[in-house]
């Protein structure tokens, strides 16, 4: 029986008629190959053996606001130039 990592809440009918409720875990949960492969086709779940997939890459929205943000411009720019005398 497969094992898999549940990423999100859903309820399953094995055999048509038991029905198991699955909630989201870090733990991997033994299933029969139906559930399994259902649970990591409709994205419920992953393959508890296969490596947990790469962080999304940032939005272009959050990106343009981190280059905006006061924190990351160039505070050189803003400075006077009058010489200190």
């Amino acid at each position: 029986m497969p094992k898999i990592t549940v990423l999100q809440p859903f309820k399953f009918a094995h055999f048509g008629h038991q029905v198991e409720a699955f909630e989201p875990s870090e733990l991997p949960v033994e299933t029969t190959d139906e559930c399994a492969q259902l649970a990591i086709a409709e994205g419920w779940a992953r393959d508890a053996d296969a490596p947990p997939p790469p962080p999304p890459p940032p939005a272009e929205a959050e990106l343009k606001a981190a280059e905006a943000a006061p924190e990351t411009r160039d505070a050189t720019a803003q400075r006077s130039t009058k010489a200190r005398g």
